[in-house]
């Protein structure tokens, strides 16, 4: 996956990603720290992720 398609499919979930941060830490900072170590791994691990599958549940899982 390109770093292009990368912001693409970011920019698609961008929102929920961080609902669902707010969900697991319950405040504003520490969401915003979830959601930013949350996309370092997936970007580093951008390699791994497989085209044709669920891009939402692979970032989700990996913030959880």
């Amino acid at each position: 996956m390109t770093t292009i398609e990368f912001n693409n499919h970011v920019n698609k979930i961008e929102s929920l990603l961080i609902g669902f941060s707010m969900k697991l830490t319950r405040n504003r900072d520490n969401a915003k720290d979830l959601m930013q170590e949350t996309l370092m791994r997936c970007y580093d691990k951008r390699d791994r992720f497989q085209e044709g599958t669920n891009f939402k549940s692979w970032a989700t899982t990996i913030m959880y």
